[in-house]
């Protein structure tokens, strides 16, 4: 080996070795060692960017969907008469009917009505719950009465059956007469928030006031929780 590389390695090593090589300067040249030498400039690496900052997204608003009504079949058993007369009372003309043409759902409804003047009524005991204050039931009705204003459906809360009132009037449906006839199916929805907790008789009543025949048919009685 030539003298020259010999010494360059030995100053090399005694460098790296004693701690004094740092990478802001160079070492001396060793003494015997061509000035020729030549020490590549130390480069400095470019400084790393910082990320770009990230967007915060922007929550577009979502339509909220329609709760879909929830009944109670426990609060009004057998409101779809499925079961036919269990649980309800009636007094006047009040009549099951049975087969699937008759009802809105399963085979099974009631109807009241008929000829002549006179209360028909249907009812069952019941509590306003405080979660389901919607009454919702589905009708069809048939009429031949001409006035309008005569024969009407109506829905009463008694909190007292033992006395001569018949309670409170929470729903009327004048629409019993020719040209408010329906043979379709209709839903129907009472609000009773102002009586949730009453306790009393449930009663649907038609009240036929003149000659001509009236008829009411109703189904699928239930408590739920919204207003339609």
């Amino acid at each position: 080996m030539k003298p020259v590389v010999v010494l360059v390695v030995l100053a090399l090593s005694v460098l790296l070795f004693s701690g004094t090589w740092t990478l802001n300067s160079r070492p001396a040249a060793a003494k015997g060692v061509a000035a020729s030498v030549v020490y590549l400039p130390l480069v400095a690496r470019a400084p790393v960017p910082a990320p770009p900052a990230t967007a915060t997204p922007t929550l577009m608003p979502t339509a909220t969907p329609k709760p879909a009504p929830v009944p109670s079949a426990q609060l009004l058993p057998n409101g779809d008469f499925e079961q036919g007369a269990t649980v309800w009372t009636a007094y006047g003309a009040v009549y099951y009917l049975t087969g699937a043409q008759y009802a809105h759902s399963g085979t099974h409804s009631a109807g009241f009505g008929g000829d002549g003047e006179g209360a028909q009524m249907l009812g069952q005991p019941v509590q306003i719950p405080a979660d389901k204050p919607y009454l919702s039931f589905w009708d069809y009705n048939w009429s031949e009465e001409t006035d309008c204003s005569a024969d009407m459906g109506v829905i009463w809360i008694d909190a007292n059956p033992q006395d001569n009132d018949p309670g409170i009037l929470v729903a009327g449906y004048p629409e019993f007469c020719k040209s408010a006839s329906h043979s379709d199916w209709r839903k129907h929805v009472v609000d009773l928030r102002p009586y949730v907790g009453m306790r009393g008789m449930l009663w649907f009543d038609l009240d036929l006031l003149l000659a001509n025949a009236s008829y009411w048919t109703i189904d699928d009685v239930a408590f739920q929780n919204v207003p339609y």
